[in-house]
């Protein structure tokens, strides 16, 4: 499956891999492409708001220029005018103000994945977040009876806070371990009380 955003010069490209997501991206710098993991991309995201720079600036010169006529037809003419490149300088701050663009932002490993806050953000969210949690529980969701007790806790409780398992699935963990291990200790005391006699 893809998916292809764009927002001016930018575009994203998500190809959403087996096991894998290719995330290409393209910008003023240029295009960068790399494969990260789902289960390495991490839950936390951040926000990033991008401006256009070229509207800024624009905008700041022109109203400086606009400014300067202004004050020279004053001074000549003992009125106000000559202001239009004033007011094509307010325009481009304007546009600076209102023409943004949100992204929610993954850090990985591999590279910054942006997703425009368009109409495909929430479905490539949820995809990325659906096929992270599947990953993670095939990875490391397995019961290990032969590892620490206590360890296997820990895996579990950690596979809940990323939110890849439930407090029920949790539950039955720790009731599975509890099970288990007093059936061990049951075996071991009537294997020695079998020695003794």
């Amino acid at each position: 499956m893809e998916i292809k955003q764009k927002r001016f010069s930018n575009s994203s490209l998500f190809q959403f891999l087996n096991e894998d997501l290719k995330f290409t991206g393209k910008d003023q710098s240029g295009t960068y492409t790399f494969s990260v993991k789902y289960g390495s991309i991490p839950a936390n995201t951040s926000e990033l708001i991008e401006r256009n720079v070229w509207f800024r600036n624009a905008g700041i010169l022109w109203a400086l220029i606009g400014s300067l006529q202004i004050g020279l037809h004053y001074r000549d003419f003992g009125g106000f005018g000559g202001g239009f490149w004033f007011l094509v300088g307010l325009i481009c701050l304007g546009i600076y103000g209102v023409a943004k663009t949100k992204y929610t932002v993954f850090n990985t490993d591999k590279g910054r994945i942006y997703v425009v806050k368009n109409k495909d953000h929430d479905h490539i969210i949820s995809e990325i977040s659906s096929r992270r949690k599947e990953q993670l529980f095939s990875w490391y969701g397995e019961l290990d009876f032969s590892n620490d007790p206590n360890a296997e806790l820990d895996k579990f409780r950690w596979l809940m806070s990323e939110g890849v398992i439930g407090e029920v699935e949790y539950t039955r963990v720790v009731e599975k371990l509890k099970s288990y291990h007093q059936n061990q200790e049951l075996q071991n005391t009537q294997s020695h009380n079998e020695t003794l006699n």
